[in-house]
């Protein structure tokens, strides 16, 4: 199973608003309910990433990555998205921020006037580099 990441805003009367066509593709109509899991940093000792792999059943993909919170805030990556990229032999795991510094200003700018945000563009950097 592919896992899909998508954005999110929260109203004025601080519901979560998820876009038409994220609910419309999950198949979900008005009145059904979501289970919503999410970090709690404050509590965690670690940060841990999902490891998929299309090789194994939904059961078996129970691996995770687990990186203490003590290294994640040395490297100054603590309660930020990051990305992790696998090539051959390598996993390199890196913040939007710096997915995005590889990208010129100009281009990112024409982005952010299109309404693409920039964790749309650090998530299309991770999948192109994995693909090379």
């Amino acid at each position: 199973m592919k896992t899909k990441i998508f954005e999110a805003s929260i109203d004025d009367r601080e519901m979560i608003q998820i876009p038409k066509s994220v609910l419309e593709e999950m198949g979900l109509k008005k009145g059904d309910s979501l289970e919503i899991s999410y970090p709690v940093p404050t509590e965690a000792i670690e940060r841990c990433m999902r490891i998929e792999s299309s090789f194994h059943s939904e059961e078996e993909q129970d691996g995770y990555l687990c990186i203490p919170n003590e290294l994640m805030e040395q490297c100054g990556m603590l309660n930020k998205k990051v990305h992790m990229i696998c090539f051959d032999e390598e996993i390199t795991i890196t913040t939007s921020d710096k997915l995005c510094e590889l990208v010129p200003e100009a281009i990112m700018q024409i982005f952010k006037e299109h309404g693409i945000s920039q964790e749309e563009v650090a998530k299309g950097i991770a999948e192109a580099r994995e693909v090379q």
